[in-house]
This record gives C-alpha cells, structure tokens and sequence, in this order.
C-alpha cells in the first residue's frame, strides 16, 4: 500500500492537535500553529460545537507556550482579587462547556505558591472558532481561588455573578435574669 505526503502530514497533524485521524482526513488539508489549528470543512456542513480534544488540545498549547515565554509559570490578573496570580501545573477538567457552537469553555485547575501558601485557581479558558475556522484562545477568567467562586455558570452554560448570601439578622445578646448588675 502506498502513502501518499498528504496521508503523511494528516497523520502527523491529527496528532499533534489531537484531532482523530479520521476526522482530520474528512475535514481537508489542516495548517497548525502554536494555538490556532484550522480547517477547511465543506461549506454545507452543519454547525456543531466545538469538539472536546480540540478545545483542550488549544488550551493546552497556549498555556504551554505562554508558560515558556514567562520563565516556566503562566501569569493571569485577576480583577476581583486585583492580582496578577503567578501559575503552574495545570490539569484540564473532563468536562467542556459549549456556550454556543463558536465558544466552548474548559477549566483547568492550576497552583500558585508552595506549602502553606499554596492555592488551587479554576481558571477558565474561552476558546473561539472564527468563520474562517480557527479555533483559538479568547479569554482566561479566574472562576474559582480555592473554595471561593467569582462567578457561576447557569443552565445554558452562561456566566452568572454568585448570588448573595441572606444576611442572617445579629441576634441580641440575652441577658441572664438571675445577675447583679455592676454598680447596684
């Protein structure tokens, strides 16, 4: 059986992104680079959402090569807190959120300090497939700094603030009824 150059670089594509062989086959000809893979599907196929691997497989190279650019730790601000958090060892979440079938979202958990200062982020990575194709990193939000939420997905997979807690009412000190009163 003979191997055509074109078999040769979709095999070698297909895995790098971690797109299946067969899907990458099916869409055409691909061109990779350090956080954008595109294809070119035929115009009348229907939209669907993104797929799984390739939202993580984006992510995963764009904190990798930012994480080189910045001496080893991926650095991300964070608005609520007004910090710009110092990153590292990321692990993606099973699950990807599609927000629609341009924008899916993946959580990676990722640490910061060491010991007793050390804390586990959430951060959330927006990817985005344009009309052309690409599909790339959009936005990074910091959704949880330990326990606590910045904010909450809905039904639809949309960002919702966190609901504030009821205030509990300050109950009144009770007074024991059998105690002398100083100065009495």
């Amino acid at each position: 059986m003979k191997t055509s150059g074109m078999t040769v670089l979709m095999s070698a594509l297909a895995a790098l992104s971690g797109v299946p062989l067969a899907a990458a086959e099916e869409a055409g000809p691909a061109q990779v680079s350090a956080t954008t893979i595109e294809t070119h599907a035929p115009a009348a196929a229907a939209p669907a959402n993104l797929d799984a691997a390739l939202v993580k497989g984006v992510v995963g190279e764009y904190i990798e090569k930012d994480s080189r650019l910045k001496g080893g730790e991926f650095l991300v601000y964070d608005p609520t807190d007004k910090k710009i958090w110092k990153l590292k060892s990321p692990k993606a979440h099973e699950d990807v959120r599609n927000q629609d079938v341009n924008v899916a979202v993946v959580c990676v958990d990722m640490t910061s300090g060491k010991g007793s200062d050390k804390k586990i982020l959430d951060v959330d990575f927006f990817v985005v497939k344009s009309a052309s194709g690409n599909a790339e990193v959009s936005d990074i939000k910091i959704h949880k700094v330990g326990k606590k939420e910045h904010y909450i997905y809905d039904e639809n997979n949309q960002i919702r603030p966190v609901p504030a807690k009821a205030k509990a009412k300050p109950r009144k000190k009770a007074v024991p009824q059998n105690t002398v009163k100083p100065g009495v």
